[in-house]
């Protein structure tokens, strides 16, 4: 019973494709693709991956080139008369502004590089756009479009201040930091030279070198979480980003599985050169901590600080430099400021 429907499923799938296909044709011209088929369709075609149902067909584009494959997913689109990459952003588009706000943007010639400027704008922001742009108001719609952009602009120049700003402070924190803990060592250094060591539950007698060695393994192991928690935070949001299409979605993923990996192939090395160093037996670690004592608890705690610090401008610059890259690509808002209404847009 259950193949039955599998296969009624897959005959349905094929005759939606089929349909689709047909109803192109019969149109004699792939520029009223538009007045044939919506992006809803479409957008469940993609979803559903109902194209695959007529996996292994041919066929020839309107520029007469052949088509091995009509049934993946950039050889439906050929098939259509568009690119893969085109029908993509009109997805994105969609899923950004909805059917109707799309189609009125459309007639008043709001091109591809506006509406992907109007797409990087806060939901709030893309929001109010959407309801102005179903005014069917081409003015109306500019003149917001531009005073949001110039808000998020003006935004995006605020955060780098601040940024700024915190990394002076983080620096100077460093060196304040440098020169305390320089003086906190070398006091250590002199108490534990003056007097007996002293002895921890469960924890052997050790000199200064193993203090040392101790206090930086606790530390090393602190900084190797934030790495992980920073991985693991970067996965949720690929996982939550809705705007990209699921093969984006899965180089993403794929991007921060071999991260992981490569993260995992690495700790398990190093364990099991430690753990032959020990003779084949690992330490336990209580509650998930070494044991310290209390002075080397202050010194993790303070280096804890500065790591926090560091990884959070590490981050930061990164995002700016990936921000700054985009930004070269891009000529700027959607029209110059005072520009007047003009018929026509980018296509």
């Amino acid at each position: 019973m259950e193949k039955k429907i599998q296969l009624a499923d897959g005959e349905s799938q094929r005759d939606l494709v089929n349909q689709l296909l047909g109803q192109i044709q019969m149109a004699n011209s792939f520029a009223r693709f538009a007045d044939v088929v919506s992006l809803q369709k479409l957008k469940h075609i993609k979803e559903t991956k109902a194209y695959k149902a007529v996996s292994g067909m041919g066929a020839v584009s309107a520029d007469g080139e052949k088509i091995a494959d009509v049934g993946t997913w950039e050889g439906f689109c050929s098939a259509l008369g568009m690119s893969k990459s085109k029908v993509d952003e009109d997805l994105l588009n969609l899923s950004a502004f909805g059917e109707d706000a799309l189609k009125k943007m459309a007639s008043m010639g709001i091109g591809y590089r506006d509406l992907r400027q109007y797409r990087r704008l806060p939901d709030d922001d893309r929001a109010a756009l959407t309801e102005a742009a179903k005014t069917g108001d081409k003015d109306t719609l500019l003149d917001l479009a531009e005073t949001l952009i110039e808000k998020h602009s003006k935004e995006k120049a605020a955060l780098k201040n601040e940024i700024a700003t915190s990394e002076t402070l983080v620096n100077n924190l460093k060196r304040n930091f440098d020169t305390v803990n320089n003086k906190k060592l070398a006091l250590e250094d002199e108490v534990a030279r003056l007097r007996p060591r002293t002895l921890m539950p469960g924890v052997a007698e050790f000199d200064a070198r193993t203090f040392e060695v101790r206090h930086e393994a606790a530390g090393l192991e602190y900084g190797a979480r934030i790495q992980m928690d920073a991985l693991d935070t970067l996965f949720i949001e690929v996982l939550q980003d809705a705007e990209v299409d699921a093969e984006t979605e899965s180089l993403r993923l794929k991007a921060v599985g071999l991260a992981a990996g490569a993260m995992l192939a690495r700790a398990l090395d190093l364990y099991e050169r430690v753990k032959e160093g020990l003779g084949g037996e690992m330490p336990v670690k209580p509650h998930g901590d070494l044991m310290l004592t209390s002075d080397e608890k202050d010194m993790l705690h303070a280096g804890v600080m500065l790591l926090n610090a560091n990884f959070e401008r590490g981050r930061e610059a990164r995002k700016m430099t990936v921000d700054d890259e985009v930004n070269k690509h891009r000529t700027g808002p959607g029209r110059r400021k005072g520009s007047k209404n003009k018929s026509g847009g980018e296509k």
